[in-house]
């Protein structure tokens, strides 16, 4: 039978947690690693597509970057952020969009 502290020692021990803050003219993103409860900052930024684009091409444009991002840090989780609070509700809306891609 195999030892616990065997089987301990063979599994990955870093996790890759990407965030996103969705917005349709700034989405930011964080990427960290977690290894044994250590916290380490892989890379941060912030995709903004040109604001005179229309609201389809923007979010082509997050969509296309976000893909990029993610299929170069490979993340074991991705969070991405709640709307909590619209000045109104077109805000809201253009928000559940990008939060969508």
């Amino acid at each position: 039978m195999e030892a616990a502290s065997d089987h301990a020692a063979t599994r990955p021990v870093e996790t890759i947690v990407v965030g996103v803050d969705p917005g349709s003219q700034r989405t930011g993103f964080g990427a960290i690693a977690v290894d044994r409860g250590r916290c380490r900052l892989l890379e941060m930024g912030v995709v903004a597509p040109p604001a005179q684009l229309p609201l389809e091409r923007r979010l082509q444009a997050i969509h296309e970057e976000l893909a990029a991002i993610l299929a170069r840090i490979q993340p074991s989780a991705l969070a991405v952020e709640d709307v909590f609070h619209a000045a109104n509700t077109r805000t809201a809306l253009v928000l559940s969009h990008v939060r969508g891609v």
